[in-house]
């Protein structure tokens, strides 16, 4: 049954949805240009993919400047779930558990 699913999915976007409407109130407010939490997350989200998908040590730092990003748009429990992986070098797993975000590039490019 899909429905647990779509129910989980569901929250997470009415959580990242209500994200964004408070960032654009504030920048309303303020008179500021806004600037989502995912406008300079999507690049950082594609080196992190990089990073684990060749072993690479640095996916470690990476993720730190992340994670903050994914816990204030609702994915808080991923964040923690992958920090596990990635601080055990756990990289394969961590790979697997972000790519459930709905913001986690799907194509990687090899060089």
């Amino acid at each position: 049954d899909p429905s647990p699913l779509l129910s989980a999915v569901g929250a997470a976007t009415q959580t990242l949805i209500h994200h964004i409407e408070e960032a654009l109130s504030a920048s309303v407010a303020t008179g500021d240009h806004c600037e989502l939490p995912s406008a300079g997350l999507a690049a950082d989200l594609r080196r992190l993919q990089q990073l684990l998908a060749t072993d690479d040590g640095d996916a470690g730092d990476c993720f730190a400047g992340v994670q903050p990003l994914l816990t204030d748009a609702g994915y808080g429990d991923v964040a923690s779930r992958a920090e596990r992986h990635i601080s055990r070098y756990e990289f394969e797993q961590a790979l697997q558990v972000l790519s459930a975000l709905p913001l986690w590039p799907q194509e990687t490019t090899d060089d």
